[in-house]
C-alpha cells in the first residue's frame, strides 16, 4: 500500500520535474544589447531594448556590479555572456566581455542642441510677458522696454508716402533699433479712451497682428508679430495712415 502511495507521489511529480529542467537551459554564449537598468534590492538589472527586457543579472553578484560599474545606468551596452533560460527569462551567469556602446558624435551634438533649444524655450517662456497673445500685446503695448525687447530687428516698417507723383504709394525700410522713435505702439487702453478701434487677429502657432483704426480718420496702423519660441516678437508695422 505504501509503495502504491510513493509510485502515485512520483507520477505526479515527475512531470513539474521536467518542466522545471526544460525551463532552465544549460549555459550557453550569447551577446546582450540595450540600456542598462538597474533595479534595487532583489530586483537585479536588466539590458533592455525597445522597452523590453533582453538579458537579466540576478542581484547582487559580480556580473550585476560590472555591468553597473561599466555601463551605467539608462546608458546602451554590449555584454557577451554565458547565459541560460529561466522560464521566459535569460539570465546572464559568467560576463565573458562588457563595454559600454558610444554614441555616434552626430547623436551627441543633437542631444546638446536640443538640450539648449529647450533650455531657451524654457527661458523664453519664464521671460514671456504674457501666456496668451492678448495678454502679451496689452504688455507689450504699455511697456517701451518691452517693446525694444520684444522686437525682431531690423523692424519693416511700411508707410504712405503722400508726397510720391503720381499718387501715394507706400514705401517699405528696414529700421534699426536707433532709428525708430518710441513708443512703437499706442498703449491699448489709451487707443480705446480716444475712440479708436481696436482689431486682434491670431494664429497661436505663428503669430498675429493688431490693427489700430481712426473712428472718423484715415489712421490704421497695423502691427504684425511673429512666434519666437514660447512667446512673440513684433516683426513688422505696416502704417496704411492717409
Amino acid at each position: 500500500m505504501q509503495r502504491t502511495i510513493v509510485l502515485a507521489r512520483l507520477a505526479l511529480l515527475l512531470p513539474l520535474f521536467f518542466a522545471a529542467a526544460s525551463a532552465r537551459t544549460h549555459p550557453e554564449q550569447f551577446v546582450c544589447t540595450g540600456t542598462l537598468s538597474s533595479g534595487s534590492g532583489m530586483a537585479g538589472s536588466s539590458l533592455e531594448k525597445s522597452g523590453r527586457a533582453t538579458c537579466f543579472f540576478e542581484a547582487d553578484t559580480y556580473a550585476e556590479q560590472r555591468a553597473q560599474k561599466i555601463c551605467r545606468q539608462n546608458q546602451p551596452c554590449e555584454v557577451v555572456a554565458m547565459t541560460r533560460i529561466d522560464g521566459d527569462k535569460r539570465i546572464i551567469e559568467q560576463v565573458l566581455s562588457i563595454n559600454g556602446v558610444r554614441q555616434p558624435a552626430g547623436a551627441l551634438h543633437a542631444q546638446k542642441d536640443d538640450a539648449a533649444v529647450n533650455g531657451q524655450a524654457r527661458a523664453e517662456a519664464l521671460d514671456c510677458p504674457g501666456k496668451t497673445f492678448e495678454t502679451f500685446v496689452e504688455k507689450f503695448a504699455n511697456s517701451i522696454s518691452l517693446q525694444a525687447k520684444f522686437t525682431r530687428w531690423p523692424l519693416q516698417s511700411t508707410a504712405i508716402d503722400a508726397k510720391a507723383e503720381p499718387e501715394p504709394k507706400p514705401v517699405t525700410k528696414q529700421l534699426t533699433q536707433r532709428q525708430v522713435t518710441y513708443p512703437l505702439m499706442t498703449a491699448l487702453d489709451r487707443a480705446k479712451r480716444e475712440g479708436k478701434i481696436i482689431r486682434i487677429a491670431k494664429d497661436e502657432d505663428s503669430g498675429g497682428q493688431i490693427e489700430i483704426a481712426g473712428s472718423n480718420s484715415g489712421e490704421k496702423v497695423r502691427y504684425l508679430f511673429k512666434r519666437s519660441g514660447m512667446c512673440w516678437k513684433l516683426t513688422a508695422i505696416d502704417d496704411q495712415s492717409i
